[in-house]
């Protein structure tokens, strides 16, 4: 038996009644995570065989990446969809398919048209399929997403929040998180005798389990993401009304890359994932000043909003 064989064989005695209780419970969902990183480490034993010639884990990282497709073609046998020979054979027949200048078996449509090209091939093979390809964005986007939880998992995420603070030199914000001023404008804004620059920007980062209070600034801000799990922001306007906006790139999700908080409003902040982070640029018009800030105390949120006391407290340090 050779050893593709015998590896196939494990998966099913593992997914066998008298196997392994995890395998069991496993489905083509929930082993998306576990099939998008194996992949990723496969890309590391890829650098790792460039940059020191060793090819132990590229060997080791190739193997789990071909057990998740055992794994699939196991669930799929047993669901009687498909096996893992019928998996291979498709392979082979498309790499054959595609490459009629070395196999000398062009691919002929319905009009009798031979077709030579990669691109005209693969067209006819997805003729009446094109419908698939509106998938792939959003898978995209979700295999983005997996590799952000893996990064939180394996803590890489924590080693990037780090290097963003040491790298970009950001310091404490008394509202919570770290930031570093970036930028102030050199045209000024005149009021009475007194000036202030027209515009300002910060660098802005919330690491895990850090919360940007409750606060209120005299100018308007405009929040942009940079990277990480993206924000949760909680804004009450200055006519009264509440509003939550999420900032980050998944726009299918009802995340934006940047949004406004006109002066004025009370608003909070914290990351859409309790052990993420998000790195993010802050830009105040005119610029900030700490003479124009302030944290709103709970007390006070309480008398003006006692109806949004369950997004009001969780922001405050319990007594």
């Amino acid at each position: 038996m050779d050893h593709i064989e015998e590896l196939k064989r494990i998966v099913a005695v593992l997914r066998g009644d008298e196997g392994c209780p995890w395998d069991r419970q496993q489905t083509h969902e929930s082993l998306k995570p576990a099939c998008i990183e194996e992949a990723a480490e496969v890309l590391a034993g890829i650098d790792i065989l460039q940059q020191t010639g060793k090819a132990e884990n590229l060997r080791e990282e190739l193997g789990d990446l071909l057990l998740q497709v055992v794994f699939h073609a196991q669930l799929a046998e047993e669901a009687g969809r498909f096996t893992l020979d019928e998996v291979a054979r498709a392979a082979c027949d498309k790499m054959v398919r595609r490459h009629p200048h070395v196999f000398g078996k062009p691919v002929v449509t319905a009009d009798g048209k031979k077709l030579t090209d990669w691109q005209e091939i693969k067209a006819q093979e997805k003729d009446g399929r094109e419908w698939e390809e509106a998938y792939l964005p959003s898978a995209l986007q979700e295999a983005g997403e997996l590799l952000e939880r893996a990064k939180v998992r394996k803590g890489i995420a924590a080693a990037e929040c780090r290097r963003y603070i040491e790298t970009l030199q950001l310091v404490p914000h008394p509202e919570g998180g770290y930031f570093a001023e970036i930028y102030t404008s050199h045209e000024q804004q005149l009021t009475g005798l007194a000036s202030r620059p027209l515009a300002g920007s910060i660098y802005y980062l919330l690491d895990a389990g850090a919360l940007s209070a409750y606060h209120e600034i005299d100018c308007d801000e405009l929040w942009y993401y940079h990277a990480g799990c993206g924000v949760k922001a909680f804004l009450f306007y200055p006519d009264g009304q509440f509003e939550t906006l999420r900032l980050g790139l998944d726009v299918a999700a009802g995340e934006r890359p940047s949004f406004t908080v006109p002066a004025g409003t009370i608003f909070a902040a914290r990351n859409l994932k309790p052990d993420g982070y998000t790195l993010m640029s802050c830009m105040t018009a005119p610029k900030f000043r700490y003479t124009g800030w302030r944290l709103v105390p709970l007390a006070e949120m309480l008398q003006v909003f006692p109806q949004h006391e369950d997004v009001i407290r969780p922001f405050y340090p319990v007594p």
